[in-house]
């Protein structure tokens, strides 16, 4: 059971609607400090070996830019259905497609089938009787978006509340 009665999401979506320009600000204000403060954090964690994948760490108000890579990372803000108030924290791009396999790493894989064997569509020429085989050691995980996202929540839910309550106030006075 999620907790919500009936037509409670169509009621918040049309809340967030109705919100006044002041608060909206606000609140917009407050997301945006959130975005900019985990996507400095999660760059500052990314394993570095070329800098690719700690360049394309970013964030942006509704949806991620649209890559070729998959985007597998996101953390969403406040109301997904209003993108004015949604705030996308993203990794990876056309040239660091591998964000999720640093992530969480990769499984060790060795196959059966021999290289160059007589059968074989993989041929390799390794001289006559030798053996290989096809082998990956695989990559152990190095997590660092989810644990920064992890460590940051409470800061950015607390920024995030007190920006809503504070618009609220100046709103009504």
């Amino acid at each position: 059971m999620s907790g919500f009665r009936k037509g409670d999401r169509e009621r918040a979506r049309a809340m967030f609607k109705a919100l006044p320009k002041d608060i909206r600000k606000g609140i917009r204000d407050a997301l945006n400090k959130n975005g900019s403060e985990l996507s400095e954090a999660i760059r500052r964690r990314v394993p570095k070996d070329t800098g690719a994948l700690a360049e394309s760490v970013g964030y942006a108000f509704g949806d991620a830019p649209a890559t070729s890579a998959t985007q597998a990372f996101r953390a969403k803000g406040s109301n997904p259905a209003d993108p004015e108030l949604t705030v996308t924290v993203f990794e990876g791009n056309n040239e660091a497609f591998y964000a999720g396999w640093v992530e969480y790493g990769t499984a060790p894989s060795v196959s059966g089938q021999r290289v160059g064997a007589r059968n074989s569509d993989i041929k390799q020429n390794k001289g006559s009787g030798r053996q290989s085989y096809r082998t990956h050691p695989g990559t152990p995980a190095q997590p660092h978006f989810w644990p920064t996202y992890r460590s940051m929540k409470r800061r950015m839910k607390s920024r995030l509340s007190r920006a809503v309550g504070l618009a609220i106030r100046k709103a009504l006075k």
